[in-house]
């Protein structure tokens, strides 16, 4: 497995990725107003704070991921996606998040990686807990579409300086 660039030739795969206005919220966040466009996607990713990265084995893309930095001592993993809805919970989500927080440690001088997930995505959140991310905040959230509230976790994992 490694990482690749996603490039703009790309962008089109995330619009087929991302397949209802709910899926896109619990990846996306507020950053993507639903339906996707190809021109959401370019602004977004042509900020110079935000590297999208997908992880390839074997030519099969298997998960896409943002690194965003914050600050030279913060990168944040925003829109973490395992591609194939039928690989979801085999441990690529797992991997895609290791080998992220890898490349950080190898490629910048960050002292801790953070993020947020919705509370009720459970598989996620189980899955950056296992990685010994910790909720610092929990924060309320209204989606336009349900009556329901949702709750944002806001993690972190503090690197080793070794």
């Amino acid at each position: 497995m490694r990482f690749v660039a996603f490039e703009s030739k790309d962008y089109s795969l995330l619009i087929d990725w991302i397949d209802s206005e709910e899926f896109n919220l619990l990846w996306g966040g507020p950053i993507y107003q639903w339906p996707l466009t190809l021109k959401q996607i370019d602004t977004h990713l042509s900020r110079e704070d935000v590297s999208p990265l997908i992880l390839i084995e074997g030519g099969l893309i298997l998960g896409y991921i943002e690194l965003l930095r914050v600050s030279e001592d913060e990168y944040r993993l925003c829109r973490v996606l395992v591609v194939d809805q039928n690989s979801r919970g085999r441990g690529i989500g797992k991997q895609l998040v290791q080998r992220s927080v890898d490349y950080i440690r190898e490629h910048f001088t960050a002292k801790s990686v953070s993020l947020a997930v919705f509370e009720h995505n459970q598989s996620a959140v189980g899955c950056y807990q296992s990685l010994g991310f910790q909720t610092e905040k929990l924060e309320n959230y209204q989606p336009e579409f349900t009556d329901e509230t949702w709750v944002l976790l806001q993690m972190r994992l503090m690197l080793s300086l070794t």
